[in-house]
Order: structure tokens, then C-alpha cells, then sequence
């Protein structure tokens, strides 16, 4: 490069305006593409070879793989010799009018419209997945859990829609301004506390998605957590519920894993998880913090029954439901969720919440007979993977 000034015929004309390029383009005889072959430029796309196409101009340019498919109107090389002999093939092929217009029409449904359609059509086939998140105080928490959903979300294809039971905090506030900043939410304010099951089937029956999700608002998800919920719905049209494992639940789904913060709680979960790659454990029941199903599934099964109320047993009831109909219930041992345990049931106080697990138990046992206490999987696996 530092030789190039010296040379009499070669002119460096330095940074130019983009509306100048044009006229530069228009004087040109050959344009040239001289990237070297390494692993950097096999894996990029020259968008100038666009350029050049449309204004009509023969192109020489270094073999590439993304260049093959313009074969019939660029002279490739394949190291210098090569290059310079293409140069010289290109320039005496002089300003033929048929090839300018041939490379012209070559090109010339590359444009950023039709990018943005086909990638448009991409993401739409990814299937269009609900997450409903329930909320009744608690903001710093909702605040948390709606947060790692927007940011750490992966998936592109999701509509996320808030429902709120009258929270007495600002939650309702801080709401209205989450939807503002984030059009594509859709946040719900319900005049009472209805309930865990009336608040959540509110929020399903405006969603749109072919899959549903519903996720407590004192809950934190991590990266990939709504790709493989989906991933292992779809690959299965027995499995009716699907739910993750996390560090507080009165079930199978918890699992010991060491954590102090966010940052660790991440860094754990990512070990975890990976170490259990597309590996679900079946059960007959899983907790309803965090549930996806299908859509198809849920009307099926139907709505959560809402004679619980504010809350406990529905999501039992649900799976003796699913269970009925025909489909299997899992934890994905690949998706990790962090669960702050009861944090909307301590704020009744205990006698009040003891009160309400009593009475939702007799509904259960009015419907199923007597309710089998959940159990823990065996945590040494678990232990051993937090280390």
C-alpha cells in the first residue's frame, strides 16, 4: 500500500460522500473485488458485488463461495496470475449495452425490501409463542422477571402479555409505561384480584400464540429458555405440559444448584443445563411458576378451573385434567428458572395462607379423590453438576 502513491497512473482520492460515488462508478471500466482468501472473507457477503451488478459493470473478484451463484457475470480468480488475466478479460470486453442490462436484471430483486420480506418470512416461521406473566405486587419482582424475559430472550418470534390482579403498589403505573416503550406488550388491568386462575385465563384468551406460556411474575428466566420449551413441544404431540427445573418448588423440578446472585445464578444454570441437553423427566405433575403447552392442548383441556381462587391446587387440577385427556407431563431438565417461592402467597401471612391451602385441597379431593403429596427427585446429580 505504501508503494501505490508513487505510481504514476494510480490515484488515491481519499474518503468520499456517498452521493459522489455514483459519478465515480459511472467512469469505471472494471470493478474489482481483491479480497484475500481467508477465513474472515469466506464468511462474509461482499454487498458491493450488488452495486456493481446494478450499475451494469463487468467485476473481477477473488473465488469466493458467496460469489458463485454470479458465476455468469463475474470473472473469478483464484490467486494473482488468475486475477490479473480476468482484469484484462474484463476491460476488453469493453461497454457492451445487452451485458450491462443482463447484469442489471441479474440483481435486481436484491434490495432491501425484499431482504427485509424474506427475513420477515423467516421469522414467521418460527411459531408465534404467548407468555403470560400474572402479576399482584411485588414490583421489584415483576420488575426482575419482566426484564430477564425482554432482555434474555432469544426467541423471535413471542408476544408477551402482562395481566395484573389490582396490584396495590405502583406495579399498575410501571406497567402502562412498560407498554408504551415495548408496543408489541400487551398489559391487562383487572379491577380485583380475581385469582391465579381467572387472572391467567384472561391473559390466554387474548393471547395469539401457537404456544403458551405462563410464568409467575417472582420468577427469573435464562438464556434459551423459550427455544427449548418450544423445541421439545413441538417434537412431541403426546407431551401436553412442559415445565423447567429451578431452585425453589415443592417438587420434582427443584434442583440444588449453588448460586449467591444473578451473575452466578446465570453461570450455574449455563452449566447445568448443558450437561442436560434436550433431556425431559417425566412426572404426573408439575407446578405451574412457569408452564408452556400448546395451544391445541390448552383447548383441549380447557381453561384453569377458577372455583381456586387466589390460588394453590389449580395447576394439580390442571394436570389430573391433561393427564385425563391423553397427554404426558414433563420437567426440561434443559431449561432453568429461577422461582422466588410464595412470594405472592406470604403476603396473605400465614394463618390466611394455611386457610386457603385447606380449602383448595377439599375442591381437589371433591374432584379427585385424596391428593397425593409432591415429592423431590433425587438431588445428588443436581449437587454434583453445582460444584
Amino acid at each position: 500500500m505504501g508503494e501505490l502513491p508513487s505510481l504514476r497512473n494510480i490515484k488515491l482520492v481519499g474518503e468520499q460522500e456517498y452521493a459522489a460515488l455514483p459519478e465515480y462508478l459511472s467512469r469505471w471500466d472494471v470493478a474489482l473485488i481483491p479480497f484475500k482468501d481467508i477465513p474472515l472473507t469466506r464468511a462474509t457477503n461482499p454487498v458491493k458485488i450488488y452495486e456493481y451488478l446494478a450499475a451494469g459493470k463487468p467485476v473481477v473478484a477473488t473465488r469466493l463461495a458467496e460469489l458463485q451463484d454470479f458465476s455468469d457475470w463475474v470473472y473469478l480468480a483464484s490467486g494473482p496470475e488468475e486475477f490479473v488475466a480476468q482484469v484484462e478479460n474484463a476491460a476488453a470486453e469493453g461497454r457492451d449495452p445487452e451485458l450491462a442490462v443482463l447484469r442489471k436484471q441479474a440483481v435486481e430483486h436484491e434490495t432491501w425490501d425484499n431482504r427485509a420480506h424474506s427475513l420477515t418470512a423467516e421469522l414467521r416461521a418460527w411459531p408465534l409463542v404467548s407468555v403470560v406473566v400474572l402479576c399482584y405486587g411485588k414490583l421489584e419482582l415483576t420488575k426482575r422477571c419482566l426484564r430477564s424475559a425482554i432482555n434474555g430472550t432469544a426467541y423471535p418470534n413471542w408476544e408477551l402479555i402482562v395481566v395484573d390482579n389490582a396490584s396495590p403498589d405502583g406495579t399498575r403505573d410501571w406497567l402502562l409505561g412498560l407498554a408504551q416503550n415495548h408496543g408489541w406488550a400487551t398489559v391487562l388491568l383487572n379491577d380485583d384480584n380475581v385469582g391465579f386462575s381467572a387472572g391467567n385465563n384472561i391473559g390466554v384468551r387474548e393471547s395469539k400464540g401457537e404456544y403458551v406460556v405462563l410464568l409467575n411474575n417472582d420468577t427469573m428466566v435464562t438464556p434459551g429458555w423459550l427455544e427449548r420449551i418450544v423445541r421439545h413441544l413441538s417434537a412431541d404431540e403426546s407431551l401436553g405440559l412442559v415445565g423447567p427445573v429451578t431452585n425453589a418448588i415443592g417438587n420434582e423440578a427443584r434442583i440444588a444448584l449453588a448460586y449467591s446472585d444473578d451473575r452466578s445464578m446465570f453461570a450455574a444454570a449455563r452449566r447445568y443445563v448443558a450437561s442436560h441437553y434436550n433431556c425431559l423427566t417425566y412426572v404426573d405433575a408439575i407446578a405451574f411458576f412457569a408452564v408452556g403447552l400448546r395451544r391445541t392442548t390448552w383447548d383441549t383441556v380447557g381453561e384453569l378451573d377458577e372455583r381456586f381462587g387466589l390460588g394453590f391446587f389449580e395447576d394439580d387440577d390442571y394436570c389430573r385434567r391433561a393427564r385425563a385427556a391423553g397427554f404426558r407431563i414433563a420437567i426440561a431438565d434443559d431449561v432453568f428458572i429461577h422461582h422466588e417461592l410464595s412470594a405472592a402467597f406470604d403476603s396473605l401471612g400465614p394463618r390466611a395462607k394455611q386457610e386457603q391451602f385447606e380449602r383448595n385441597r377439599r375442591l381437589f379431593e371433591e374432584k379427585w379423590g385424596p391428593w397425593t403429596p409432591h415429592k423431590y427427585r433425587d438431588l445428588t446429580d443436581a449437587r454434583e453438576q453445582a460444584r
